[in-house]
């Protein structure tokens, strides 16, 4: 009698694409809870706006941190049309938002401009976090917060 032919069991491998898009997802669901975490309705909103800060910075100190997620994502998929690189876009206008919100709520004026500045600090920090003294990364970015909430009171106030 000749052998038969062991049968493999079919196994359907995740594409790359598929892997970035639920590493994503995971990490934008991770973000969204940090954010809310950080919120309270026991604190004025300059403190949920550093809170918020303060939450990004615990990210860049800790043990193993390389970098944003989603930056290192669009940097690998740089075509606008790819869901990869829309994945990162809908993250980051979520973000976007949602820390402007914060800062108008905090009386920061122009607010949509202060979640731009915001944004970039924290890019920055998220790119130099894991190349550099991450506590001097996050002194700096955390100082640079402090002073867009600073400089918009003085805006909202003139």
């Amino acid at each position: 009698m000749a052998a038969r032919p062991r049968r493999r069991a079919e196994t359907r491998k995740n594409t790359p694409k598929e892997l970035v898009l639920a590493y994503l997802g995971e990490a934008d669901q991770g973000m969204r809870a940090k954010i809310t975490g950080a919120l309270s309705p026991d604190v004025s909103p300059e403190d949920d706006v550093r809170a918020v800060a303060r939450a990004i910075a615990d990210g860049i100190r800790s043990p193993g941190f390389r970098g944003c997620a989603f930056l290192n994502a669009v940097a690998e998929y740089p075509d606008p049309d790819h869901p990869v690189h829309r994945a990162v876009l809908a993250h980051r206008e979520w973000f976007l938002e949602t820390v402007t919100e914060l800062l108008g709520r905090a009386g920061v004026e122009p607010a949509d401009a202060a979640g731009r500045h915001f944004v970039m600090l924290r890019d920055g920090a998220m790119a130099a976090g894991c190349l550099f003294d991450p506590e001097l990364v996050c002194e700096t970015f955390l100082n640079g917060v402090e002073s867009l909430l600073t400089a918009g009171a003085v805006t909202s106030r003139a």
